[in-house]
């Protein structure tokens, strides 16, 4: 596929304020353990619109919302809980915005979010923003190679989109 048009974006499932989900080792079947962080990595994988392997670049995350926690740390230094902080479970990936915005509705499809932002999952609010990483980083090429990278660890092969 051609690079026209694509873009590094990023779903991001908010889960609140609290402790972010336990997660042992990268990798493992136990760090996907919690079901928005499982539901954030099998959608990707499991994308019917593209036969085959995962078409898409990408890698997933989880823990506290970093911009809070930079602000928590300007304002109080190390003198915070952390626990006050807000927690979601993020899908980076490289695609076109009809691609992108397909696959928010396909998360909230997933996560069972009703019309009141709760997930059917867990019984608690979670929210999506999708968000767009070219635009925020000036070397987003960087991010790229990261995604690359990441889907040649999980996949050993390298994505149908590069």
């Amino acid at each position: 596929m051609s690079e026209v048009g694509r873009r590094i974006w990023e779903i991001a499932a908010g889960m609140g304020v609290g402790s972010p989900p336990q997660v042992p080792v990268p990798f493992s079947d136990e760090s996907f353990s919690h079901p928005v962080v499982r539901g954030m990595h099998t959608l990707i994988c499991a994308d019917e619109s593209h036969a085959g392997a995962c078409p898409y670049a990408w890698s997933s995350g989880q823990g506290h919302v970093q911009e809070a926690a930079d602000r928590m740390e300007a304002e109080h230094g190390d003198d915070y809980d952390p626990a006050d902080l807000p927690v979601e479970a993020t899908l980076a990936f490289y695609a076109t915005a009809p691609e992108a915005e397909a696959l928010v509705e396909r998360a909230r499809t997933a996560l069972r979010i009703d019309p009141a932002g709760v997930c059917g999952l867990t019984g608690a609010p979670v929210t999506l923003e999708l968000r767009d990483l070219t635009a925020r980083d000036p070397e987003w090429r960087s991010t790229y190679d990261h995604l690359i990278e990441q889907h040649e660890i999980e996949h050993g092969t390298t994505p149908a989109d590069h």
